[in-house]
């Protein structure tokens, strides 16, 4: 699977905890899990339902300067009973709902709900998420609103939305969702990132979000 720009920028910008446990639902590569090491103590597990996903993440944690610090499970999220509670729950979840169904079982077990719902993961969140912890989501914009309506049923509450653009020219491309236990309904954030200030220009916003992470600036 490509590593996507939208999942860079979600990994960047997800506000952490400096210890404590970190969940990635549907690591895929395990890139995600891998940003996030370089920016926190906190203990990372990360779960992945699909065979070849989960042998190529890993690989790449195995081969990482931080193995030590993240453990991947091949596993179904409804079979994960873990022994603790997260600080943070991160997730890049499947969108498409029985749309554009691909001949390739791996693709469709990445890009669909089927099999992981976003009832799921919100029922999972609100089990496994302390208090005080987050959960952070990455959707597109329609699949976000969806996703806002099922969390105030689980009683989990919008703090922050950033809406990614890929300019200013394009309409919205993804939304990262911030949830928590708390109802702050008055006090959610929203802020605007765009990824390009040109076609193939990168914004100083990216640039600055990103520098950590990409060789190339």
């Amino acid at each position: 699977m490509k590593v996507c720009t939208d999942a860079c920028v979600f990994g960047a910008s997800i506000f952490l905890p400096e210890n404590g446990n970190i969940l990635d639902i549907g690591t895929g590569t395990g890139v995600l899990s891998l940003m996030l090491a370089q920016r926190t103590n906190a203990h990372i597990d990360a779960v992945e339902i699909e065979k070849n996903a989960f042998e190529q993440a890993s690989d790449n944690i195995k081969n990482s300067i931080f193995k030590s610090q993240i453990d991947i499970f091949h596993i179904d999220l409804r079979n994960f009973l873990p022994e603790k509670k997260y600080n943070l729950i991160v997730t890049n979840p499947p969108f498409f709902s029985h749309n554009s169904i691909s001949p390739k079982k791996e693709r469709n077990l990445a890009m669909h709900t089927d099999s992981l719902s976003f009832d799921d993961i919100l029922i999972f969140s609100k089990k496994y998420l302390e208090i005080e912890g987050n959960l952070w989501v990455l959707l597109p914009e329609y699949e976000g609103e969806i996703f806002k309506k099922q969390a105030t049923l689980q009683n989990l509450f919008l703090s922050k939305q950033i809406n990614i653009y890929q300019n200013k020219e394009k309409p919205i491309f993804r939304t990262l969702l911030n949830f928590q236990k708390n109802d702050i309904l008055s006090d959610i954030k929203y802020e605007n990132f765009y990824i390009y200030k040109q076609k193939i220009e990168y914004s100083e916003e990216f640039i600055a979000l990103l520098k950590e992470y990409y060789i190339i600036f």
